[in-house]
């Protein structure tokens, strides 16, 4: 069995990135023919979920595309989700990588790690000099806590 999603891919998620509140987003995802899978996308965002159906749109050689388009909150947040694959044979879980990069996916049998969008308000300006900056993010905490121990010795 083969599910086949990465959340960086066009060809798997449009739009990349951060998005307005109301736009719409597609999610597709390969699977294997042979396993007859029915695939749902689940959001949940602001402790409200959604079961979104997934159809095949196509097939290629071996595999099945099935694919969903919908809306984001109209609210800002920071929207979870993650894909149900199922079949007679159970559900296996769609998620993010254990290290929460986004990217390539894993397949859980519980509990998946889940994939996040930022839902922004519409309309935000960002200022020229910030698109084109470079910015440092100082821990003071870790320069606090370094210790004699810890320090470059020559």
């Amino acid at each position: 069995m083969e599910l086949i999603y990465n959340s960086q891919m066009p060809e798997h998620k449009i739009p990349f990135g951060a998005v307005e509140t109301g736009t719409s987003i597609e999610i597709k995802i390969k699977t294997t023919k042979e396993d007859q899978l029915h695939c749902n996308l689940v959001t949940y965002c602001n402790e409200k979920s959604h079961v979104h159906s997934m159809e095949i749109v196509s097939e290629m050689d071996y595999y099945n595309i099935h694919k969903v388009v919908f809306e984001v909150p109209e609210e800002p947040c920071v929207m979870f989700y993650h894909i149900e694959a199922v079949n007679g044979w159970g559900t296996l879980y769609v998620g993010n990588n254990p290290e929460k990069l986004g990217g390539e996916s894993y397949v859980y049998r519980e509990n998946p790690v889940p994939f996040q969008i930022t839902v922004h308000r519409k309309g935000i300006q960002v200022p020229e000099w910030y698109k084109e900056g470079i910015m440092y993010q100082i821990f003071v905490d870790r320069f606090n806590s370094a210790g004699e121990d810890n320090l470059y010795k020559d």
